[in-house]
């Protein structure tokens, strides 16, 4: 039920016969299970801000996130979320 981090599958399970009292319960396979996928899992990158300093030295700063919230999942190399700037208009 997801392409990227935690999700489910699911499948009909169903009597041979279609008549469900036919069947055994406890032989009954599981309909559901979690599963967990990550190889489509992508990073995210925010718009960079302005520069945190308006006179001298500063940063611009974005917010960078794996698309499942967890950054393990994400393989590639995780994106920068600061870079330095200066303002020389002072």
């Amino acid at each position: 039920t997801t392409s990227c981090g935690a999700g489910a599958r699911a499948r009909l399970v169903v009597c041979e016969s279609g008549i469900a009292s036919d069947c055994s319960s406890q032989d009954r396979p599981a309909a559901t299970e979690t599963c967990y996928r990550n190889d489509t899992c992508f990073w995210y990158a925010s718009e960079w801000s302005e520069c945190s300093n308006t006179c001298g030295s500063g940063e611009y700063l974005r917010s960078v996130q794996c698309s499942s919230g967890v950054d393990a999942d994400c393989g590639a190399e995780r994106p920068v979320a600061s870079l330095p700037c200066y303002d020389e208009s002072c």
